[in-house]
């Protein structure tokens, strides 16, 4: 059969066929890289909020988690060892309750 391996031989083939009406097409491929970078950048983002590089109780404006209002992960280096979670529990034994639940 014939094997397709680039995004431009794709689109060629499927609008040759007619198999696609044009915006069904695959993105071009500098969309596509352009959508790549974007999701990169999008997930460095993400890591880099979640993940905490403390290495004692991130009791301080020094811990980034802390700093922005959220709490340690699994990707914390705090190794959840930690006092950002005093009144809420969430994601260590997955549950998401509130300790002194009323």
């Amino acid at each position: 059969g014939f094997q397709i391996t680039i995004i431009p031989d794709l689109r060629w083939r499927l609008f040759c066929k007619q198999l696609a009406k044009s915006n069904r097409l695959p993105p071009t491929l500098g969309v596509l890289e352009e959508h790549i970078k974007s999701m990169r950048l999008q997930t460095w983002a993400i890591f880099h909020l979640v993940q905490c590089l403390c290495k004692s109780n991130c009791s301080t404006q020094r811990c980034s988690s802390k700093r922005n209002d959220l709490l340690c992960s699994e990707l914390s280096l705090c190794d959840l060892e930690c006092t950002d979670d005093e009144d809420y529990d969430i994601g260590r034994d997955g549950s998401d309750d509130l300790e002194n639940d009323l």
